[in-house]
């Protein structure tokens, strides 16, 4: 027997709605400290000290000091995508940060705490690798 066109409506509405809420709760669950923007802003801090661009397939710099309070942004240079994946490509630590970039787009992360925080790129683990220490 088939459906009435009215209850199939209804239920492909809410199958819509619960797929599209799962996903923004995962979404946001990876990025609670962590802000991804869109294309580079030309008034945005992405040309500054505490910056990381992500350029032949590589994080440039590798190894960035800052103090407590300041962001680093990440920018994806690149026309491939890259991750920045906290922790190390063994013991990944996505409750720091775990954000995907494609060209042109930014993340950024406050730190507030001091320590030395490691990051990768889980699409190019061997050599896309980074690390930040918090002073």
């Amino acid at each position: 027997m088939a459906m009435p066109f009215s209850l199939l409506r209804k239920s492909t509405t809410f199958v819509a709605f619960a797929a599209i809420s799962a996903f923004t709760l995962v979404v946001g669950a990876t990025c609670t400290r962590a802000s991804i923007n869109g294309a580079a802003d030309k008034s945005s801090p992405t040309g500054g000290s505490n910056t990381i661009r992500l350029r032949g397939l590589a994080f440039i710099p590798e190894h960035l000091e800052v103090s407590i309070g300041q962001s680093v942004v990440w920018i994806n240079e690149e026309p491939v995508e890259h991750t920045v994946t906290g922790g190390t490509p063994g013991a990944p630590d996505t409750n720091f940060i775990d954000v995907t970039l494609s060209e042109g787009k930014t993340a950024s992360y406050e730190f507030m705490k001091p320590g030395t925080y490691q990051f990768f790129c889980r699409r190019h683990p061997t050599n896309m690798r980074g690390e930040i220490i918090v002073r």
